[in-house]
């Protein structure tokens, strides 16, 4: 038991780590049975290991569901019998014990992602990864259904904070705000659906299966005279559908100006770059509000037939 808090503790071994290293080593369990990571969890939150024996973790009326009581509550006597490790020991495992992350609110999480982004001054995958501060990027993918959604909660859903994140961060957020508009406006006739993780989201009209892509063209004014221009590059299998083009504002912080798309047929380059008067985005019909939309969409496939 001695090695167990000693290994989790001290020599930050994972809990799954110390389980196995126990069985490969022919170290039985109570009864003959085999370690894993719930008998060494459970291991390490027995306080009877200090010599202090503990009452009233859990309460229940008859016939009524068990309820764990608060550390405040429980009934605790100190030097109840030999100490097996060390109090100074005990407290270390539980400290680190309580940062595993299914243990921690939400609350926590994001608030240890906020210090990391106030630290940094930008949040990437790779930054959450590579902190010992927060738990791994899939953790927050899990936790909040993907990193957009993470990083909406923290307050990047405004186009203040989405200007100073990095570029490929800032987009994909405007992005994201861009699609939940449509998905509002249309709750019970637009859905999103994705392919896998390969591909980015697509939206779809219930009633017929339509597939629409959404591009967001990411405002890049030309080198010498400044003059505005926005850039763009679909992959191919958006280029084929019918598609919603958003361009960016000055700061790329927002989305201010929409237009439809048959499908996206400018020649064979897989990125443009282009002003408003470029002939290809004449082409597209505007749509000034996104209630719009749905009529906007057929009048573009009538025009595509």
């Amino acid at each position: 038991m001695q090695r167990i808090f000693r290994e989790y503790a001290d020599e930050n071994r994972s809990l799954t780590e110390i389980a196995r290293r126990l069985n490969r080593e022919n170290i039985p369990f109570v009864h003959g049975g085999r370690w894993t990571t719930t008998t060494i969890t459970h291991a390490l939150e027995r306080p009877q290991y200090t010599g202090t024996h503990v009452w009233g973790r859990t309460t229940a009326y008859l016939s009524g569901p068990v309820k764990k009581v608060t550390r405040d509550d429980w009934a605790i006597c100190s030097n109840a019998f030999h100490p097996i490790v060390s109090g100074e020991l005990f407290e270390r495992a539980r400290k680190r014990l309580a940062n595993v992350t299914y243990r921690l609110s939400d609350e926590v999480l994001l608030d240890r992602l906020k210090s990391v982004a106030a630290e940094t001054g930008k949040l990437t995958s790779r930054i959450i990864q590579n902190s010992r501060l927060c738990p791994a990027a899939d953790a927050y993918r899990r936790r909040f259904g993907g990193l957009m959604n993470t990083y909406a909660l923290l307050g990047y859903n405004t186009s203040e904070l989405i200007a100073q994140a990095t570029a490929r961060l800032g987009g994909m957020i405007v992005r994201r705000l861009f699609i939940q508009q449509f998905l509002d406006c249309f709750a019970d006739q637009i859905e999103e659906v994705r392919a896998s993780k390969r591909f980015r989201p697509l939206l779809r009209v219930r009633k017929t299966g339509l597939l629409i892509s959404v591009v967001v063209a990411r405002f890049q004014p030309t080198t010498r005279t400044r003059q505005p221009r926005w850039f763009i590059e679909p992959s191919r299998y958006e280029r084929k559908r019918t598609t919603i083009v958003g361009l960016m504002d000055d700061r790329n912080a927002s989305v201010t100006c929409i237009r439809v798309f048959p499908k996206m047929d400018y020649g064979n380059a897989s990125n443009l770059k282009f002003a408003l008067d470029h002939p290809w985005w004449q082409t597209g019909k505007p749509l000034e509000q996104i209630s719009d939309f749905l009529k906007v969409l057929k009048e573009c496939r009538r025009s595509r037939l």
